[in-house]
């Protein structure tokens, strides 16, 4: 009897975890009975097609096959997506009830001690309630004149776009009329995105760059056998 090569009993102890991996997710997986792409059952490289390769065109895939296999499908091999109104109040429910992070979406983010990377659900709460009074209704209400300001701002400048008759990137603008609010609140300080379109337009870009590089991150960053 020949005993197999080392090569041969490498790729075999290579190939069979992989299998019985693929074989779990597509025939025991507890959401194996899920409508939905078997590709995407198989593994998450289907996902990182639609949002990397393609870029951002996975949440529209995501629609398209809704209107393929029906209001509940499988994305991923363990997640789904639900487009059903009569769901929300499961999915969004109210403070009381139990609702953790998915732990594998946050690991990149490498600040555990902060609300957005908080997994628990009682801890994310107590975490969450230190910014309440910033979300206030009094505290919003004292940001209606700001608001105003920058709303009549980006009137003005589309107006002056409109005269001019020059194409205006709604995506630039919006986006620079969001940050100055946003900033404005939390650091006191207005960047004036909405008065410099080519700043504007560069940060935009660079974050758009960067969410990019953190999908591909999420793939490569610890476990990558969770990603076959």
């Amino acid at each position: 009897m020949v005993l197999p090569s080392w090569t041969e009993t490498l790729i075999t102890l290579a190939i069979v975890p992989i299998a019985y991996v693929l074989v779990y997710r597509l025939y025991f997986s507890p959401i194996a009975k899920i409508p939905g792409p078997k590709l995407a059952a198989l593994t998450s490289w289907y996902e990182f097609y639609y949002d990397v390769i393609k870029p951002g065109q996975f949440v529209w895939h995501i629609k398209d096959l809704h209107e393929q296999y029906g209001p509940i499908l499988r994305i991923t091999p363990w997640e789904i997506h639900i487009n059903d109104p009569d769901f929300l109040d499961e999915i969004y429910a109210p403070s009381f009830c139990n609702r953790e992070k998915y732990s594998f979406q946050t690991r990149t983010l490498k600040v555990p001690m902060s609300m957005g990377g908080t997994i628990k659900h009682d801890l994310h709460r107590k975490r969450r309630e230190a910014l309440d009074p910033f979300f206030s209704k009094k505290s919003v209400t004292v940001l209606e004149s700001m608001i105003r300001h920058k709303v009549n701002q980006l009137c003005e400048l589309m107006e002056d776009h409109s005269k001019q008759e020059i194409v205006v990137s709604l995506s630039d603008v919006y986006f620079a009329f969001a940050n100055d609010v946003v900033s404005h609140y939390s650091f006191g300080h207005d960047n004036n995105l909405l008065g410099n379109e080519i700043k504007s337009s560069t940060q935009r870009n660079n974050i758009s760059r960067l969410l990019l590089e953190v999908k591909v991150i999420n793939v490569f960053h610890g476990s990558l056998m969770r990603w076959i």
